[in-house]
């Protein structure tokens, strides 16, 4: 839906900021190379970032301050929840849940586990608890979303 060029950056086992920035900025220098956006304050100018982040302020406003040299774009931020999970339930994407936090693993362990579908049943049991977000925003889960066929 964004219909732009992406680039996924692999982050590794580590969720240390630094490791994060380090991954991000290195695969920022082979996009620049790749795609010849030149160096320095040309190719910046060039490139933006875009986030998914949902609703946590703090980790906008870090991404925001972490990248300020570059447009930081969050198409999703503060959407509301039903219309986002109708939207990718309409679309036909195929998402199934990809790691679970060991946390999650505990406290919800009879709804999630790694592999399940993610889905409108999975996402409506989600919303009826309040010890996980139901999109994983604060890091419960993460999903693995494949486009419909």
């Amino acid at each position: 839906a964004l219909e732009e060029d992406l680039m996924l950056v692999p982050l590794g086992r580590s969720s240390r900021n630094d490791s994060y920035l380090a991954a991000v900025n290195s695969a920022l220098e082979r996009l620049a190379v790749e795609y010849k956006l030149g160096g320095g304050a040309e190719a910046v100018a060039r490139m933006k970032l875009v986030f998914g982040d949902l609703h946590l302020a703090d980790i906008r406003a870090w991404r925001e301050q972490s990248f300020s040299e570059f447009r930081c774009e969050f198409p999703l931020f503060g959407r509301d929840y039903a219309e986002l999970a109708q939207t990718l339930f309409d679309s036909g994407a195929r998402v199934t849940v990809s790691k679970l936090s060991d946390a999650t693993a505990e406290a919800a362990g009879d709804l999630l586990s790694t592999g399940v579908a993610y889905d409108r049943k999975l996402f409506e049991a989600l919303q009826a608890r309040s010890d996980v977000d139901s999109f994983g925003e604060c890091g419960e889960f993460h999903t693995k979303v494949e486009p419909a066929p």
